[in-house]
């Protein structure tokens, strides 16, 4: 199966997944955040070729992200957008202390294959993790500052996707720099390296444009919510 397929595959199952996350509730909106964070931590290093450029697997994972977080705002506000930040931080930080001294038990000789690939599979996680983590906090928070900004400005509803492509080219720009810079300097040539950042930001944005639609029917049909009163409300 070809890069390209994956490509879309991928990213078709994590939106739609994250959207049906948003219709079901708070804790499977975060979970989202954190699954999607917890791939990019360790799998991120992957390096691929995709329409016959260099770019790393995260690219679509982030973007979810981000998608993940302007449903949060639609549904809840900006406000508590900002614990759902701090909560992916927080508990990134602690899957990757926990593997890394997982790492460290002596493995019998009968899971030595397995041993040998986890170790191979996390040698990477600690730079890419403070690399993600890096990039999503100071993203996420432009992310949030921008999409709320614009829509606070605009007041229109149908402009709604003004918000999203704003605070996806500007939070997507940042993660980029941050992310690839921090993770790959000094691994990939520097040609590749920018050839990587730009692609990486191109294809952030082009998925948060898939992710428009979703924005507006989440904007307009807010599921209802389970007020402390036992009632409901939109």
């Amino acid at each position: 199966m070809s890069n390209e397929i994956l490509f879309f595959a991928v990213t078709i199952i994590d939106i739609l997944f994250v959207y049906l996350a948003y219709r079901l509730g708070r804790e499977w909106l975060v979970g989202t955040v954190i699954i999607n964070l917890v791939l990019i931590s360790t799998l991120g290093a992957k390096v691929i070729s995709l329409f016959g450029f260099v770019t790393n697997i995260g690219n679509p994972l982030y973007a979810c992200v981000f998608l993940a977080t302007q449903l949060y705002i639609e549904r809840y506000d900006k406000k508590k957008s900002y614990r759902l930040i701090w909560s992916g931080f927080t508990l990134v930080v602690f899957f990757t202390i926990l593997s890394q001294l997982t790492l460290l038990y002596q493995g019998l000789p009968q899971s030595a294959l397995l041993d040998e690939s986890a170790r191979s599979l996390f040698a990477f996680a600690p730079r890419i993790m403070v690399a993600s983590l890096l990039a999503y906090i100071v993203s996420s928070y432009t992310n949030v500052l921008v999409y709320s900004k614009i829509k606070e400005r605009i007041n229109k509803k149908s402009l709604l996707w003004l918000s999203s492509v704003g605070a996806n080219s500007s939070g997507q720009f940042i993660d980029s720099c941050l992310f690839f810079t921090t993770a790959f300097f000094g691994i990939l040539p520097t040609p590749t390296l920018l050839s990587a950042m730009i692609l990486g930001w191109g294809v952030k944005v082009l998925v948060g444009v898939f992710t428009i639609p979703f924005l507006y029917h989440a904007h307009f049909f807010k599921p209802h919510q389970q007020l402390e009163g036992g009632g409901m409300t939109k």
